[in-house]
Protein backbone atom coordinates (compact mmCIF):
# COMPACT_ATOMS: atom_id res chain seq x y z
CA UNK A 1 0.00 0.00 0.00
CA UNK A 2 1.38 3.39 -1.04
CA UNK A 3 0.14 5.21 2.07
CA UNK A 4 1.69 2.66 4.43
CA UNK A 5 5.00 2.77 2.56
CA UNK A 6 4.95 6.57 2.77
CA UNK A 7 4.29 6.53 6.51
CA UNK A 8 7.00 3.93 7.05
CA UNK A 9 9.49 6.23 5.33
CA UNK A 10 8.36 9.13 7.50
CA UNK A 11 8.70 7.01 10.61
CA UNK A 12 12.44 6.76 10.21
CA UNK A 13 15.25 4.37 9.40
CA UNK A 14 17.03 2.71 12.30
CA UNK A 15 20.01 2.02 10.02
CA UNK A 16 20.49 5.72 9.25
CA UNK A 17 22.63 7.40 11.94
CA UNK A 18 21.26 10.79 10.86
CA UNK A 19 17.61 9.79 11.18
CA UNK A 20 15.99 12.25 13.66
CA UNK A 21 13.83 9.74 15.55
CA UNK A 22 16.44 7.05 15.96
CA UNK A 23 19.19 9.57 16.66
CA UNK A 24 17.03 10.86 19.52
CA UNK A 25 16.31 7.29 20.60
CA UNK A 26 20.03 6.54 20.70
CA UNK A 27 20.77 9.67 22.72
CA UNK A 28 17.97 8.89 25.19
CA UNK A 29 19.19 5.30 25.55
CA UNK A 30 22.77 6.35 26.24
CA UNK A 31 21.57 8.90 28.78
CA UNK A 32 19.31 6.37 30.52
CA UNK A 33 22.19 3.93 30.99
CA UNK A 34 24.82 6.58 31.61
CA UNK A 35 26.94 5.38 28.69
CA UNK A 36 28.96 7.31 26.16
CA UNK A 37 28.80 4.74 23.34
CA UNK A 38 26.45 1.94 22.37
CA UNK A 39 29.37 -0.43 22.87
CA UNK A 40 29.37 0.51 26.56
CA UNK A 41 25.71 -0.30 27.14
CA UNK A 42 24.88 -3.23 29.45
CA UNK A 43 22.42 -4.44 26.81
CA UNK A 44 22.67 -5.06 23.09
CA UNK A 45 21.77 -1.83 21.29
CA UNK A 46 20.76 -3.72 18.15
CA UNK A 47 18.12 -5.51 20.17
CA UNK A 48 16.86 -2.21 21.57
CA UNK A 49 16.62 -0.85 18.04
CA UNK A 50 14.62 -3.89 17.00
CA UNK A 51 12.26 -3.42 19.95
CA UNK A 52 11.70 0.23 19.08
CA UNK A 53 11.31 -0.40 15.36
CA UNK A 54 8.75 -3.15 15.93
CA UNK A 55 6.84 -0.95 18.38
CA UNK A 56 6.58 1.84 15.83
CA UNK A 57 5.67 -0.30 12.82
CA UNK A 58 3.14 -2.36 14.78
CA UNK A 59 1.39 0.81 15.93
CA UNK A 60 1.26 2.04 12.33
CA UNK A 61 -0.17 -1.23 11.01
CA UNK A 62 -2.70 -1.34 13.86
CA UNK A 63 -3.92 2.12 12.87
CA UNK A 64 -4.36 1.15 9.24
CA UNK A 65 -6.05 -2.11 10.24
CA UNK A 66 -8.55 -0.20 12.39
CA UNK A 67 -9.30 2.13 9.48
CA UNK A 68 -9.81 -0.86 7.18
CA UNK A 69 -12.18 -2.52 9.63
CA UNK A 70 -14.16 0.71 9.91
CA UNK A 71 -14.60 0.79 6.12
CA UNK A 72 -15.65 -2.86 6.08
CA UNK A 73 -18.14 -2.23 8.89
CA UNK A 74 -19.76 0.56 6.87
CA UNK A 75 -19.93 -1.71 3.84
CA UNK A 76 -21.51 -4.45 5.94
CA UNK A 77 -24.08 -1.97 7.22
CA UNK A 78 -25.11 -1.26 3.62
CA UNK A 79 -25.39 -4.99 2.91
CA UNK A 80 -27.39 -5.49 6.11
CA UNK A 81 -29.80 -2.79 4.94
CA UNK A 82 -30.37 -4.80 1.77
CA UNK A 83 -31.76 -7.63 3.91
CA UNK A 84 -35.02 -5.69 3.86
CA UNK A 85 -35.42 -6.70 0.21
CA UNK A 86 -33.68 -10.08 0.32
CA UNK A 87 -34.27 -12.75 2.97
CA UNK A 88 -31.17 -14.58 1.70
CA UNK A 89 -28.98 -11.71 2.92
CA UNK A 90 -30.71 -11.74 6.31
CA UNK A 91 -30.26 -15.49 6.63
CA UNK A 92 -26.61 -15.20 5.63
CA UNK A 93 -26.00 -12.50 8.24
CA UNK A 94 -27.76 -14.58 10.88
CA UNK A 95 -25.79 -17.75 10.16
CA UNK A 96 -22.41 -15.98 9.98
CA UNK A 97 -23.01 -14.10 13.23
CA UNK A 98 -24.18 -17.24 15.03
CA UNK A 99 -21.15 -19.19 13.79
CA UNK A 100 -18.70 -16.40 14.66
CA UNK A 101 -17.55 -16.08 11.05
CA UNK A 102 -18.84 -12.56 10.46
CA UNK A 103 -16.67 -9.44 10.33
CA UNK A 104 -16.59 -9.24 14.12
CA UNK A 105 -15.36 -12.83 14.40
CA UNK A 106 -12.82 -12.25 11.63
CA UNK A 107 -11.52 -9.16 13.40
CA UNK A 108 -11.39 -10.99 16.72
CA UNK A 109 -9.15 -13.67 15.21
CA UNK A 110 -6.87 -11.22 13.41
CA UNK A 111 -6.41 -9.02 16.47
CA UNK A 112 -5.57 -11.97 18.71
CA UNK A 113 -3.16 -13.31 16.10
CA UNK A 114 -1.52 -9.90 15.81
CA UNK A 115 -1.15 -9.56 19.58
CA UNK A 116 0.48 -13.00 19.63
CA UNK A 117 2.78 -12.11 16.72
CA UNK A 118 3.79 -8.82 18.33
CA UNK A 119 4.51 -10.42 21.70
CA UNK A 120 6.51 -13.18 20.01
CA UNK A 121 8.60 -10.78 17.92
CA UNK A 122 9.25 -8.51 20.89
CA UNK A 123 10.24 -11.53 22.94
CA UNK A 124 12.80 -12.42 20.28
CA UNK A 125 14.01 -8.82 20.15
CA UNK A 126 14.34 -8.80 23.94
CA UNK A 127 16.39 -11.99 23.74
CA UNK A 128 18.72 -10.23 21.34
CA UNK A 129 18.94 -7.19 23.60
CA UNK A 130 19.55 -9.12 26.81
CA UNK A 131 21.02 -12.44 25.72
CA UNK A 132 23.44 -11.53 22.94
CA UNK A 133 26.35 -9.18 23.50
CA UNK A 134 26.60 -6.21 21.14
CA UNK A 135 30.21 -7.09 20.40
CA UNK A 136 29.21 -10.61 19.35
CA UNK A 137 26.21 -9.35 17.39
CA UNK A 138 28.41 -7.09 15.29
CA UNK A 139 31.34 -9.49 15.03
CA UNK A 140 32.23 -11.12 11.71
CA UNK A 141 34.85 -13.64 12.79
CA UNK A 142 34.47 -17.38 12.26
CA UNK A 143 32.96 -18.06 15.69
CA UNK A 144 30.57 -15.09 15.74
CA UNK A 145 27.50 -17.04 14.65
CA UNK A 146 27.94 -19.53 17.47
CA UNK A 147 28.25 -16.77 20.07
CA UNK A 148 25.05 -15.14 18.84
CA UNK A 149 22.97 -18.23 19.57
CA UNK A 150 20.61 -18.25 22.53
CA UNK A 151 19.81 -21.23 24.71
CA UNK A 152 17.32 -23.71 23.23
CA UNK A 153 15.23 -23.40 26.40
CA UNK A 154 14.13 -19.99 25.15
CA UNK A 155 12.46 -21.56 22.13
CA UNK A 156 10.77 -24.25 24.20
CA UNK A 157 9.36 -21.55 26.45
CA UNK A 158 7.60 -19.85 23.54
CA UNK A 159 3.83 -20.11 24.10
CA UNK A 160 1.59 -21.56 21.40
CA UNK A 161 -1.09 -19.43 19.81
CA UNK A 162 -4.51 -20.19 21.28
CA UNK A 163 -7.49 -18.46 19.72
CA UNK A 164 -10.24 -17.46 22.16
CA UNK A 165 -13.54 -17.45 20.26
CA UNK A 166 -16.50 -15.37 21.31
CA UNK A 167 -18.74 -16.90 23.96
CA UNK A 168 -22.31 -18.08 23.36
CA UNK A 169 -23.76 -14.87 24.78
CA UNK A 170 -21.71 -12.68 22.46
CA UNK A 171 -22.63 -14.81 19.45
CA UNK A 172 -26.32 -14.73 20.39
CA UNK A 173 -26.31 -10.94 20.68
CA UNK A 174 -24.53 -10.61 17.34
CA UNK A 175 -27.13 -12.87 15.70
CA UNK A 176 -30.15 -10.97 17.04
CA UNK A 177 -30.39 -8.34 14.25
CA UNK A 178 -30.28 -11.00 11.54
CA UNK A 179 -32.74 -13.16 13.47
CA UNK A 180 -35.15 -10.24 13.81
CA UNK A 181 -35.11 -9.62 10.05
CA UNK A 182 -35.56 -13.33 9.28
CA UNK A 183 -38.54 -13.46 11.65
CA UNK A 184 -40.03 -10.42 9.94
CA UNK A 185 -39.65 -12.15 6.58
CA UNK A 186 -41.27 -15.31 7.96
CA UNK A 187 -44.11 -13.26 9.42
CA UNK A 188 -44.63 -11.48 6.11
CA UNK A 189 -44.51 -14.77 4.20
CA UNK A 190 -46.99 -16.35 6.61
CA UNK A 191 -49.33 -13.39 6.23
CA UNK A 192 -49.14 -13.59 2.44
CA UNK A 193 -49.76 -17.33 2.55
CA UNK A 194 -52.76 -16.85 4.82
CA UNK A 195 -54.11 -14.14 2.54
CA UNK A 196 -53.62 -16.30 -0.56
CA UNK A 197 -55.31 -19.24 1.15
CA UNK A 198 -58.23 -17.03 2.13
CA UNK A 199 -58.61 -15.73 -1.42
CA UNK A 200 -58.52 -19.22 -2.87
CA UNK A 201 -61.11 -20.36 -0.36
CA UNK A 202 -63.34 -17.39 -1.12
CA UNK A 203 -63.30 -18.19 -4.85
CA UNK A 204 -64.64 -21.66 -4.18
Amino acid sequence: DVAIARDLRRMGDSHDPDDPHFAAFKAATLKRYGAARVEDLPVNYKGLLALEGERLTAALFDRYAAESFAVQARQNAVVAGASAISPAIALRSLSMAAAGTDLSGHRRFLEQAERYRYALVQRLNRMQAEGVAYADDTATDAGADRRKRVDAANWRAMPDFAFRPAGPGTLARAALPGLAVVLLWLTAASALLAFATYRLGARR
